[in-house]
């Protein structure tokens, strides 16, 4: 054992524990550490009764030399237990849960509203077969549903006499309730631009949207994407 991972405080050893260990192999070496320096100890005569603690996790873990490993372990997550739950109890994070409820009921009620603008708008396909494939393969996630109702609104709008160009980042940004992260809007675009009606034009769009210079306009005359996150025109 390295010296360096030792403290002694006059009455415990203090041992810090190897980044990487478990909380059962931090106790075995407290242990073992224990024991032969309680032997040391006592064959130089040097008072230590072999206690060592540790701080595992902001848990402090205290082993003496009747400890068992089973003990110790055990003590561990019944201290770990009882912080999470006072935690969980506490006004902050009763506050937190609060408000993440709050939110999510009002993400809910923006999900609900847009949807029922939507009503009687159907998505129209360059790919249907490839959307719907998509689709099956990616049930319950939340790419699928948002861009739907991307697609639905940017539709609505184009209908109206809106370019693609003016209500794309605008729709976008509706459509999202911020439930959705930036890789994931990407995704849905990279689908949408492979199945969707308007799916070229949009990626035309968001590579002059995402041009620093003019790396989007030369994208578009190769039908190449610059979007780090539009790997390539692949089929997904």
């Amino acid at each position: 054992m390295n010296r360096e991972s030792m403290v002694y405080d006059g009455k415990t050893l203090v041992y810090k524990p190897t980044v990487g260990d478990d909380i059962a192999d931090a106790v075995q070496e407290a242990i073992k550490i224990g024991v032969n320096a309680r032997k040391y100890a006592l064959e130089n005569g040097v008072n230590f009764d072999g206690v060592v603690s540790f701080d595992f996790n902001g848990i402090s873990v205290v082993v003496g030399p009747e400890t068992t490993l089973e003990q110790a372990v055990e003590a561990y997550h019944l201290e770990e237990t009882r912080k999470f739950e006072a935690y969980l109890n506490s006004p902050k994070d009763i506050a937190a849960s609060a408000e993440r409820e709050r939110q999510l009921e009002a993400d809910v009620l923006l999900d609900a509203e847009i949807d029922q603008e939507n009503i009687g708008i159907e998505m129209e396909f360059s790919d249907a077969n490839g959307w719907f494939l998509y689709v099956n393969n990616n049930k319950g996630c939340p790419i699928v549903a948002f861009a739907e109702r991307w697609a639905k609104l940017m539709q609505a709008e184009v209908s109206k006499g809106a370019k693609l160009e003016d209500i794309a980042r605008t729709t976008r940004e509706a459509a999202n309730n911020g439930g959705v992260s930036g890789t994931m809007v990407d995704t849905a675009a990279i689908v949408l631009g492979q199945t969707w009606v308007h799916g070229n034009k949009l990626y035309e769009v968001l590579n002059k949207d995402a041009q620093p210079g003019n790396e989007g306009d030369a994208a578009n005359k190769k039908r190449d994407v610059i979007n780090p996150v539009f790997l390539s025109l692949d089929r997904f």
